[in-house]
């Protein structure tokens, strides 16, 4: 028997009834709607909050870096006022080639009032950007694969208050260091983003610039497709990235050479290079511990022993809090993700294994603490082991803020010191342009480590500070203790400055 099919008049094939509209299709169209037009508002608010609170990071770490004098080294390298500044400095020299830190003291050879402010701006707004840009690395890394909210803090917490970080903050030449880092880390964003041409030009103008900024960023090369790989398991892309950061690598050499330049491979110079087994592994393990555990060795070499040890509790039991609750979320992902992130680690540290006298100190492993973070973004938590990350991560943001203070107070004095110094020697009235000796009193001997912990005579960078009071030009006066005072004879003009 056949049944006959009944049909529905066509005007409910194309609409449903009235009392379907009215009852429910409107209060879920509404509310739908609602959601949607909300939906832009609250990502147009999140990103003025974290654009504020960007500014707000930038502005307190430049108030906390104010009363900070130049120490050492920041009085005559490159990135200090060059009046004198010719394009012949442009030029590849014997251990680096650094044009753009030649072109920043140039700049500041035409407004030497500038600096050190000039140098801090552009530190502490890429130490920001950092902070910044590791996040949206991580996103377009985790992206089918989301982080949870206090891995997010924990990464973005070791960029921002690392112990090398601090480090690099304080010293006003370390522009090369961090700027290098910013254009690694938009160059491996653009390459996470988008395949497209556009994307991968852009991505080998900001690996080579990087390159040019500062000679670390070759690690870039090695970096970048690693991290491609742990988003997508395409060897064959991985090959292609390693081939193309192979190349980039070959003309930037193929430039140095062209240019006149030449790299030291023997001799007495700090920076000669040097294949010296026990020198590479001693350099490797110091830059590998010291950028992972980020313990206060400033608090070890001013026998602080007490604090030393709790800085290192601390970091003990983070990353082990941190390690137990990445085994108990996804082992065998983790392993392998772990594994690939040492690699980056060992990437960044490899840069500075290769010298002969130079080791490298905590501002040097900024770029270590930026692998370490990106290692801590890409290993798998689950929302379980939320407690354990919480706890860790206190941990080491406890560790961080000891490490800060401790440092802080102890260049704060240092500074203070120094700038005593030179405005005495600045209000004596003295021609710094004249040969004559400018005796200051005796200081305990210090134990120096980086620019925290440096005396009046070592701050002075070999009197080159001096230099700023005769408009950047060399003088011919000297700073000297009263130990240290020379023989000398009686045509010598001698001023006891305390």
């Amino acid at each position: 028997m056949l049944i006959r099919r009944r049909t529905l008049p066509y005007v409910l094939l194309v609409s449903p009834p009235p009392c379907y509209q009215q009852s429910c299709v409107t209060p879920l169209k509404a509310s739908a709607e609602k959601g949607y037009e909300d939906q832009p508002q609250k990502i147009k608010s999140s990103r003025y909050f974290g654009t504020g609170v960007l500014f707000l990071m930038a502005f307190a770490i430049l108030v906390l870096l104010a009363p900070i004098m130049p120490f050492h080294d920041d009085w005559w390298y490159l990135t200090a006022p060059n009046v004198d500044f010719t394009w012949r400095d442009l030029l590849p020299g014997k251990s680096f080639w650094r044009p753009f830190d030649a072109l920043f003291g140039g700049f500041l050879g035409m407004v030497p009032s500038w600096f050190p402010w000039a140098n801090k701006v552009a530190i502490a707004l890429a130490h920001v950007l950092n902070v910044w840009m590791t996040d949206r690395v991580l996103y377009q890394l985790r992206k089918n694969d989301p982080i949870i909210k206090e891995q997010r803090f924990l990464v973005l917490g070791v960029v921002a208050f690392s112990s090398a970080g601090i480090s690099a903050l304080v010293n006003t030449d370390t522009i090369n260091q961090v700027w290098c880092i910013t254009l690694g880390l938009c160059g491996t964003f653009l390459m996470l983003k988008d395949s497209r041409k556009v994307y991968t030009i852009s991505t080998v103008i900001c690996f080579f610039i990087s390159l040019l900024i500062k000679e670390s960023g070759v690690a870039w090369l090695a970096v970048a497709p690693l991290l491609g790989y742990i988003r997508a398991r395409d060897f064959k892309v991985f090959c292609y990235r390693a081939f193309a950061g192979a190349v980039i690598l070959g003309v930037y050499f193929a430039m140095r050479f062209a240019l006149r330049g030449n790299m030291v491979l023997s001799g007495d110079e700090y920076y000669a290079i040097s294949f010296e087994p026990m020198k590479m592994a001693y350099n490797f393990v110091v830059g590998t511990v010291m950028g992972w555990t980020a313990v206060d060795g400033l608090a070890f070499f001013t026998s602080k022993y007490i604090l030393f040890g709790i800085t290192v509790v601390l970091s003990i039991a983070g990353w082990l809090l941190l390690m137990m609750a990445a085994v108990q979320s996804d082992l065998r992902e983790n392993i392998r993700r772990i594994f690939i992130g040492l690699i980056i680690i060992l990437s960044f540290v490899a840069p500075h294994c290769f010298f002969k006298h130079f080791h490298p100190a905590e501002l040097h492993l900024y770029s270590v603490v930026i692998g370490v973070s990106l290692l801590a973004g890409c290993v798998k938590f689950s929302k379980l082991q939320c407690g354990g990350v919480v706890m860790g991560t206190s941990c080491l943001i406890i560790l961080f803020c000891i490490g800060w203070v401790d440092k802080i107070t102890e260049i704060y004095g240092r500074s203070a010191r120094l700038r005593d110094v030179m405005v005495k020697i600045a209000e004596s009235g003295v021609n710094v342009d004249e040969p004559l000796i400018l005796v200051v009193k005796d200081e305990p001997l210090l134990r120096c480590y980086s620019v925290f912990s440096q005396s009046v005579i070592h701050g002075l960078g070999k009197n080159t500070a001096l230099r700023s009071l005769n408009g950047w030009r060399e003088s011919k006066a000297i700073v000297v203790t009263r130990k240290t005072l020379p023989s000398i004879s009686d045509d010598t003009k001698v001023i006891h400055l305390d």
